[in-house]
């Protein structure tokens, strides 16, 4: 990516980033029971009792997105200003 000219942060090098690509859709599908295209999934989950996939889970999940910041700008505390939500 870096010989194409891309940098962390171009959305051509992040649209295939294995978090939102991979991780979040996953993570999404086991927690409501559905796909992307909001279809249910198939199959069962089978620990100590066995129930649809489909059922999803009681939980939620919260992502956070990381920025690459200068080593000055953290060493100076400048940079908390600038990601603090």
């Amino acid at each position: 990516l870096r010989e194409q000219g891309l940098r962390p942060g171009d959305p051509d090098w992040e649209k295939w980033g294995i978090c939102d690509y991979i991780t979040k859709p996953r993570v999404q599908a086991a927690i409501t029971g559905k796909t992307p295209n909001e279809q249910p999934i198939k199959g069962n989950y089978r620990f100590t009792d066995e129930f649809p996939m489909s059922d999803g889970f009681e939980e939620n999940a919260e992502f956070f997105t990381l920025t690459y910041e200068a080593e000055k700008s953290v060493s100076h505390n400048l940079a908390f200003v600038r990601i603090a939500p």
